[in-house]
């Protein structure tokens, strides 16, 4: 799977994240319109395979990412690699870049759950 970046890569570079931007994900979105970027985003829903209704949890699950540098290459490629990491294969319309200003790890490998978390940008993923 290969990543680029549609909308909002200016927002990825270190220089352009303020402090509420410290920790990164990649958000894997079912809703069928593109949420608007800066969006704050609902908290997850903790569900296991059999469940309908769980437990909020206090932020976003995505799969980590770690973004240094303001080279757009250089980015996309950290995004890529992190996607290499992914095990899953996830049901979505949408895909995005979201930061809070905390986070924890998730129940699932490579999975943080980031607090009070904003879309940053848009992906565009090939070969899903």
């Amino acid at each position: 799977m290969t990543a680029t970046v549609i909308r909002g890569m200016e927002n990825l570079f270190s220089k352009n994240r303020d402090s509420r931007f410290w920790y990164l994900g990649i958000r894997f979105d079912r809703a069928d319109t593109a949420k608007e970027l800066f969006v704050e985003l609902e908290n997850s829903i903790d569900l296991s395979e059999t469940e309908t209704h769980g437990e909020e949890l206090d932020g976003t699950c995505a799969l980590y990412l770690s973004l240094s540098g303001n080279d757009p290459d250089d980015i996309t490629e950290q995004i890529n690699e992190a996607l290499e990491e992914d095990h899953y294969e996830y049901d979505y319309s949408h895909v995005y870049v979201i930061a809070g200003n905390n986070a924890y790890d998730g129940m699932d490998p490579h999975e943080t759950v980031i607090s009070n978390a904003y879309v940053l940008a848009e992906l565009s993923l090939v070969g899903k």
